[in-house]
């Protein structure tokens, strides 16, 4: 599966990853995408709660408004710790800071965390790294030539572009 990549979205944008990246924890998450989240569970909740006016009793009432958020919460507990380790990641700290969570005001210490800049640098994988791909054609290109011109042989060719593509 491939990382989910940091971008700025819109409120729409959002929602969709938020729902399409359910429980992708690698990757990024902009801050626009964290902050769209957290507007939409809040308009989420008010949007639950709204119809509870209608409700003929107090005791419906009481009982809808108890139910409606451990729905909403229990749905999005997953996609929401993704996005926040997500947003972790992308913002340059450790993706296990989401374990504050469990600490008493680390809540708070994690919405402090999401306020940071996201970082340019790519996040370090397992392939290894090409410095300009523009280098290794141009390499190449230059071997085939000295080859052309009878300069180095088969083998030393195939051994330099293995070298210059770092197999």
């Amino acid at each position: 599966m491939a990382e989910k990549q940091s971008e700025a979205v819109g409120l729409g944008r959002a929602i969709r990853n938020f729902y399409v990246n359910y429980g992708i924890f690698s990757g990024r998450s902009s801050r626009s995408e964290y902050w769209f989240i957290w507007l939409y569970s809040v308009l989420l909740y008010f949007a639950g709660a709204v119809p509870l006016v209608f409700l003929p009793s107090i005791e419906a009432q009481f009982s809808a408004l108890t139910v409606w958020p451990a729905v909403v919460g229990l749905a999005h507990f997953v996609p929401s710790l993704a996005l926040i380790v997500r947003r972790l990641r992308d913002a340059g700290f450790s993706p296990y800071l989401a374990f504050l969570l469990l600490a008493p005001f680390g809540g708070l210490a994690l919405i402090v965390l999401a306020f940071f800049d996201s970082k340019s640098a790519p996040e370090s994988t397992s392939a290894p790294s090409i410095e300009k791909p523009s280098n290794i054609e141009a390499e190449i290109r230059r071997l085939d030539d000295l080859h052309r011109q009878g300069l180095i042989d088969d083998k030393q060719l195939r051994e330099a572009k293995n070298k210059a593509l770092g197999i």
